[in-house]
């Protein structure tokens, strides 16, 4: 056995003992500027599914998301992130118990060049909903979406993540998206406690996209918060 590989080795068993805390790497501004690209990958992707595909809005959430996913693959390359890897209906493990948590609905894992590199693997994840302003909808967007991430069962090494909620046609009074994003804030307070300065708030991913929130989370009895960003794509146009 040459000595470069006993060297390597040592070096591998240094980095399994010695692990980048997530402290630490949720600290990264690199990480930080990724999401951002991802994110705005999500938004041109759904923009050429306007252009390219019909009828979005009665479409059930898995194939939104389906369809979203494929076209992130097909020009995640244009956003300088060829090389990371896109998967949807991915299982969430718990590392103690290595039970299943819930299936998230895109994950994006990051690449690591160093093939000899035993760290835990780190991915970003984003949750789909489809809302049309009804109150139901509105409240699973944060008991089965915000709260996912806020109780660790998604990002649980990641201070940020990301909501997509896909907008689409009710029967009954059509409301636009401010209004579903207020009734979304309302509920988040009064139903569900939590403080004002978690609430949604308008944030810019790119100049041209105005549906676009963030709102942070502190995670519970853990001394770090999590931020999130909100995508509400309108398919609502779409016949």
């Amino acid at each position: 056995m040459s000595m470069n590989f006993l060297m390597q080795y040592g070096r591998l068993n240094l980095n399994s003992k010695n692990r980048l805390s997530a402290k630490v790497f949720v600290k990264d501004k690199l990480y930080e500027k990724k999401f951002s690209k991802i994110l705005e990958l999500c938004i041109y992707s759904h923009s050429q599914m306007l252009k390219n595909e019909t009828q979005l809005n009665d479409k059930d959430e898995e194939t939104l998301r389906s369809m979203l996913k494929t076209y992130m693959q097909n020009n995640r390359g244009n956003f300088k992130l060829g090389n990371y890897h896109i998967d949807s209906e991915s299982a969430e493990i718990d590392e103690c118990t290595y039970k299943t948590l819930g299936y998230c609905d895109l994950k994006i894992t990051i690449p690591d060049n160093n093939e000899w590199s035993n760290e835990p693997e780190r991915y970003f994840i984003i949750e789909c909903k489809r809302l049309d302003g009804s109150v139901n909808k509105n409240k699973l967007y944060i008991s089965q979406g915000i709260h996912r991430f806020i109780t660790e069962k998604y990002s649980k090494n990641m201070n940020i993540g990301g909501m997509i909620a896909f907008v689409e046609n009710n029967k009954g009074a059509i409301k636009d998206i401010n209004e579903i994003v207020e009734d979304i804030n309302k509920k988040l307070i009064e139903d569900f406690r939590h403080l004002a300065d978690e609430k949604l708030f308008p944030y810019t991913v790119i100049e041209n996209f105005v549906n676009s929130y963030q709102s942070k989370h502190d995670i519970r009895y853990k001394n770090r918060t999590i931020k999130l960003t909100h995508l509400f794509f309108d398919n609502r146009n779409v016949i």
